[in-house]
């Protein structure tokens, strides 16, 4: 554990309980104008409490991190980069070189202000 970082407590922040029925459920677009993976990810992950694992895709354009919760939401945290092309992944946001994707959340709202009181620019971009 990095110094100054509080002990894991998943049971709200990182969603980390039964999923009740009744809520909207998003999927969530983020960038960060920073371009390096491994402090967005350290962000993320202080912003929400959870741990990002390491894995490596093509389709994700190389290395990223993933987490799935037990409340059934996914985060992604990679870079904007077509691994074909070498173009922006997400070409409506070529000024964003890294991506957090929050998939089937109903914390859209909580998230969103978690991530604006992080030191990396974290940026709401599209919400489904």
């Amino acid at each position: 554990m990095r110094a100054g970082r509080p002990p894991f407590d998943g049971a709200l922040k990182c969603g980390n309980i039964a999923r009740v029925t009744g809520f909207q459920m998003h999927n969530d677009l983020y960038g960060s104008t920073s371009r390096d993976l491994e402090k967005v990810k350290t962000a993320v992950e202080d912003a929400l409490g959870c741990r990002l694992e390491p894995h490596e895709s093509t389709y994700h354009g190389g290395d990223y991190y993933r987490a799935e919760l037990i409340s059934g939401e996914s985060i992604v945290v990679q870079e904007n980069v077509d691994p074909f092309d070498g173009k922006p992944a997400e070409t409506k946001f070529p000024r964003y070189p890294i991506l957090i994707y929050v998939n089937n959340t109903s914390r859209s709202s909580e998230i969103q202000s978690a991530f604006k009181r992080t030191k990396i620019p974290i940026t709401p971009l599209r919400r489904k």
